[in-house]
């Protein structure tokens, strides 16, 4: 669960607790004035100003109840204003954080004996069925260099490894697998997960954050926080979406 995720379910408790606290504390400064008036000695009256300043707490108490429905009132309206936008995204196509890469097979390009891509007759390119994978995307707030690929099974354990270019700050750059492991055999179908490492300009290692696309099928709220499913059967946090757009055909 996300960092805003926990925020906003703990407000809303506190909120709902501080109201039910609220109005039970209401009650009885109620009971209590009421009770007060009835039993003060008539030949020693309670002073104006203490009476008064009692007064000015029950006001004070009225207003924190009002702050407290508007502040539920508020909560509910961004949760309906958030499930709205997240649902819209069911049929699009998004790019969010994530580092779940498919491998299976599909239709892959051919290429000639020249190493260039093969047209028929019409200029269309020709397809074949053949191993694939999902590109995946990478990208530092930082300028970054010693840059590392690691792709791990659903097991945990290394497929492939390889070093990347040097990397500048605040682009996105795209890598496709080709699907080979460190021994230059085929990887088996199924899911994978891929690990990019670097070092800043003060030679720190950190984790390069990446990215996956797909196409959104359903949405689910897991713990208050929403899950975008894609077709793939991979998931993305709505909150981590950073591009929406059309599916290509």
């Amino acid at each position: 669960m996300s960092v805003s995720s926990i925020l906003g379910s703990a407000e809303k408790q506190a909120a709902q607790s501080t109201t039910s606290k609220t109005a039970e504390d209401k009650d009885m400064f109620l009971k209590l004035l009421v009770a007060q008036l009835q039993y003060q000695d008539p030949l020693n009256p309670q002073e104006d100003t203490e009476f008064i300043a009692q007064l000015a707490q029950f006001t004070q108490v009225e207003e924190m109840q009002k702050m407290n429905t508007n502040f539920e009132t508020m909560l509910g309206l961004e949760e309906q204003r958030t499930f709205a936008d997240a649902i819209n995204m069911v049929g699009a196509a998004v790019i969010g954080v994530g580092n779940v890469v498919r491998k299976g097979q599909g239709q892959v390009p051919v290429y000639d004996e020249n190493g260039e891509l093969e047209k028929d007759e019409e200029g269309n390119q020709v397809y074949e069925e053949g191993p694939v994978a999902d590109p995946f995307y990478y990208r530092s707030d930082y300028d970054v260099v010693d840059v590392s690929l690691t792709i791990r099974n659903s097991n945990g354990v290394e497929v492939y490894t390889t070093q990347l270019p040097a990397m500048e700050a605040g682009k996105t750059y795209t890598y496709l697998w080709d699907t080979m492991d460190n021994y230059k055999n085929e990887a088996a179908d199924g899911y994978y997960q891929a690990y990019i490492t670097a070092k800043d300009s003060s030679g720190n290692s950190q984790l390069v954050t990446t990215e996956v696309s797909g196409k959104v099928v359903s949405l689910e709220n897991i713990g208050g926080e929403y899950i975008l499913h894609m077709e793939d059967g991979r998931q993305v946090k709505y909150l981590e979406v950073g591009w929406v757009g059309i599916p290509s055909s």
